[in-house]
């Protein structure tokens, strides 16, 4: 039998537990608890292994995860990386201003190593998109075809014509022939000029710079129907006008308004600027004001109304 207080095993003539020295109950009673508890003790003690073992099975899975789904991609990057870092990637072609280069030694252009020399003076790039030409080893001319690699003060092949003449604006001054052709030059001594010839978009697709761009703005000053062909660039003085009779002083007044692009509410003074191929009336008389003239203009317009 067992002892209904300790559990332990005893004699069943025994009267008292030789372990507690509690009374002994001979009856069927006494016999069943102390199995049951053992029963109960062994289930606990089942369960708390199994509980453990779905603990450690539970962090195994966590840990595994962790280190396959995101630890090894990572690795696996890596050692891509390492396998390509090596490799130096394709850098996007700088574009090469070529403005610097006007009336110097040809000797510098040639320093780049896409140039090459062609006939006589005049050498060109390997694709043959840009062309220079040079007078006594001094670069005087250099032509721009369809190649944004090249540019001249900031302007190169496909740009379109507002981006061009707000480039130019400062540095240059610049007349345009609508739809056509950008003649550009640098004042007051004319030493550097050109053309930017526009495509059917007004894009740029042809730049052509030269030196001594003076003989090149005649056509641009006399045969193009100004009055006062740089009254736009510069102040004028007495002498710009003292062979003009009043007609040719309201006219050249006119002029000014025109090529800021007023249209005239006159329509003598519309029809007579529309025979030019430089006019361009986009703004109505009405809407016209002062902020669409530069200084020069304003002061221009006040000594021509003096």
């Amino acid at each position: 039998m067992f002892c209904h207080n300790c559990g332990k095993e005893v004699d069943n003539n025994l009267k008292k537990c030789p372990y507690c020295g509690v009374d002994l109950i001979h009856n069927d009673s006494a016999l069943v608890p102390v199995p049951t508890q053992r029963k109960k003790k062994s289930h606990k003690l089942f369960l708390l292994i199994l509980l453990a073992v779905i603990l450690v099975c539970i962090f195994l899975l966590i840990k595994n995860f962790i280190t396959v789904d995101h630890v090894a991609p990572n690795e696996e990057l890596t050692e891509d990386f390492n396998d390509t870092k090596d490799v130096v990637p394709d850098k996007e072609s700088e574009v090469i201003d070529v403005e610097p280069y006007m009336n110097e030694p040809v000797d510098k252009l040639l320093e780049m190593d896409d140039f090459r020399l062609a006939i006589g003076a005049v050498y060109e790039t390997s694709d043959e998109m840009v062309t220079v030409e040079a007078d006594e080893e001094l670069i005087t001319r250099i032509s721009i075809y369809e190649t944004s690699d090249y540019s001249f003060h900031q302007i190169s092949y496909g740009m379109d014509y507002n981006t061009a003449q707000q480039l130019l604006a400062g540095d240059y001054q610049y007349d345009v022939r609508k739809e056509d052709v950008i003649c550009f030059w640098k004042a007051p001594y004319y030493e550097v000029g050109g053309y930017i010839y526009l495509d059917d978009n007004n894009n740029c697709e042809r730049i052509e710079v030269m030196t001594d761009f003076q003989q090149e703005l005649v056509p641009y000053k006399y045969d193009r129907g100004y009055i006062i062909f740089d009254s736009v660039y510069r102040e004028l003085t007495e002498e710009d006008v003292e062979n003009m009779d009043s007609y040719q002083l309201e006219r050249a007044l006119d002029e000014i308004y025109a090529r800021a692009g007023m249209r005239f509410a006159d329509l003598e003074k519309l029809e007579y600027f529309s025979k030019t191929d430089w006019y361009e009336g986009t703004i109505n008389e009405e809407e016209f004001s002062d902020s669409d003239l530069t200084e020069v203009e304003k002061y221009n317009i006040d000594f021509l109304t003096q």
